[in-house]
């Protein structure tokens, strides 16, 4: 019988399959909404789920979104990491507001855990004046200071 059989319940994999599918096809309000509903089910969101949604904000260059996202999951428990500061980061990159880069840099201020490689392209990409970006590189690189300190 397949219903009790638990390798037949749906699972994150699934969800994140899903979600990966309306990123690919630049659909992150129907991704967000699948996202948010799956809080109230037994298939809970994680960090690849929630990566998956940010990725589809970041694909149409919506930073505000995908930072509304982020930390609506955070408000709903969930522990965040690494690749979904990235993906907002990433969003902000792509979006065309002005003031992209100070609000990178003020996630990243926020950010819980710690920077990688994809996270200072991403941010270097979101800098739209020369001295910003040598600034920054400066304090990240040179200077090693802690990621709150930028």
């Amino acid at each position: 019988n397949l219903h009790d059989d638990n390798r037949h319940i749906p699972n994150s994999y699934h969800l994140n399959a899903i979600l990966h599918a309306h990123s690919r096809k630049r659909q992150p309000r129907q991704a967000q909404a699948l996202l948010l509903k799956a809080f109230d089910t037994k298939v809970q969101p994680n960090v690849y789920t929630l990566s998956s949604a940010l990725d589809a904000w970041s694909r149409i260059g919506k930073g505000q979104e995908a930072q509304d996202l982020l930390d609506e999951c955070q408000r709903r428990g969930l522990n965040v990491s690494t690749p979904c500061f990235n993906a907002v980061f990433s969003a902000w990159a792509r979006d065309p507001q002005k003031d992209s880069f100070q609000k990178v840099q003020n996630l990243l201020q926020r950010m819980t855990t710690p920077p990688d490689p994809t996270t200072w392209s991403s941010v270097l990409k979101a800098c739209r004046d020369p001295q910003q970006c040598e600034e920054l590189l400066w304090k990240a690189f040179y200077d090693r200071q802690p990621i709150n300190n930028i």
